[in-house]
């Protein structure tokens, strides 16, 4: 019998399709809607003595080879002539095998295919990198793994520096995030040799207004700056807002507003050669975008907040450990990458509705008093203890399987 895989082909003119030669179905191309179309009745009865579900289903929905699924890769054949010799499909030599969990890999070996006829795609790599829609001027998305982003800090060039086209992409960004099905986790981290610079002091539109030489009286000039202010701060507080997990991944220099910003992330990784900087009271400033506001809650520590505070001293990646404000060291930025999307992966595979409901009440609670959040944790649950994620999760408990949960 044929692995589920060989069945399968990529639609003409639609990569984000997949076609059963079997069936003659059109599937979508992502692996739950491929599980769910490898154990319907209509497919298993196109196959006589097919009377379980095919390997892919195994693959798909068996907890011991989730990390398999991620190593190996299931190749969709497209058909470009009538001439091929199966089902419009090239004969090759394959290489076929089937390991202890009942998992076919398919690799190629040699063929015509590889040079033209037969375009290989890979459906799980289609279904976890769409970034379709994310496109900005200072920020770089990738979805390394199924349902994770990688906010990537994109201006290498200038540190990281945060301009004004900066402000409105993060916001942009994250708010598209929020509500994306395809997103449960997102790894904020920066590219090229630092983390961010903080503020870029050169594009920036408040400091070009104070330093403007404008004929507006001091009382219309303070409503812009106010405005100004407050805009900044909302770039910020929507990944706070955002309901899915933050982790930011901090290498090298973290200054200024890169902790008003890490501050809003739930939580904080780091390399062994990150150091961190409240930097604003050097340049005559008060922070004013979430650190005075975030960073004494997460620490713990009034004292010590206001040392770094009024001082603008660095502190490394050792002393932002043993103060709480980042809960892991790597060695580094590779190392740093892998393990936060390692923690991204074991996130997203729970329930969507109970973790994105962990990160709401604990933001909730965090500002106000225990009572207050237990009233509202008590409402939040009235309804959300309704979904459908509880009975998948118990009865997956059960039957010692891992839960696969719908999209939220």
């Amino acid at each position: 019998m044929k692995p589920f895989s060989e069945w399968l082909h990529e639609v003409p003119g639609d990569s984000q399709k997949a076609y059963c030669s079997f069936c003659k179905c059109e599937i979508i191309a992502k692996f739950h809607q491929l599980t769910k179309h490898s154990e319907a009745k209509k497919h298993i009865n196109a196959i006589p003595d097919q009377t379980v579900p095919l390997p892919l289903a195994k693959l798909l929905t068996n907890a011991e080879t989730n990390q398999k699924s991620q190593e190996y890769t299931i190749k969709v054949r497209n058909p470009q002539s009538e001439s091929d010799t199966h089902n419009g499909v090239e004969e090759e030599n394959h290489k076929e095998e089937e390991s202890e969990d009942g998992i076919y890999i398919v690799e190629r070996i040699e063929g015509q295919a590889q040079r033209s006829l037969n375009k290989v795609i890979s459906i799980q790599a289609k279904a976890m990198t769409s970034t379709t829609g994310y496109e900005f001027e200072t920020l770089k998305i990738t979805s390394p793994k199924q349902f994770i982003k990688n906010v990537e800090l994109n201006r290498p060039d200038k540190r990281n520096a945060m301009n004004t086209t900066f402000w409105k992409d993060i916001y942009n960004c994250f708010t598209k995030l929020s509500v994306d099905p395809d997103c449960r986790v997102i790894v904020l981290s920066g590219a090229g040799k630092m983390f961010t610079a903080g503020l870029d002091l050169y594009e920036n539109e408040i400091f070009k207004s104070l330093l403007s030489s404008d004929s507006q009286d001091s009382s219309r000039k303070s409503f812009k700056i106010l405005k100004g202010i407050q805009e900044l701060q909302e770039s910020f507080n929507v990944i706070e807002k955002c309901p899915k997990p933050v982790i930011a991944a901090v290498h090298n220099g973290c200054i200024g507003g890169g902790i008003d910003m890490i501050a809003c992330c739930d939580m904080r990784y780091c390399t062994q050669d990150a150091w961190f900087q409240i930097k604003e009271v050097d340049i005559g400033l008060a922070a004013d975008l979430g650190t005075l506001q975030r960073f004494p809650k997460i620490i713990g520590n009034d004292s010590l907040y206001r040392e770094l505070a009024y001082t603008g001293r660095k502190f490394d990646a050792e002393e932002a450990k043993s103060i709480g404000f980042v809960s892991r060291i790597l060695p580094d930025k590779n190392t740093l990458l892998e393990a936060a999307i390692l923690i991204a992966e074991q996130i997203a595979s729970k329930s969507p509705v109970a973790v994105q409901g962990i990160k709401v009440n604990s933001v909730y609670s965090r500002d106000h008093g225990v009572y207050q959040g237990l009233e509202y944790m008590a409402t939040w649950n009235s309804t959300m203890l309704q979904s459908e994620d509880v009975g998948k999760a118990v009865s997956a408990a059960i039957q010692k399987e891992t839960p696969v949960f719908s999209k939220l």
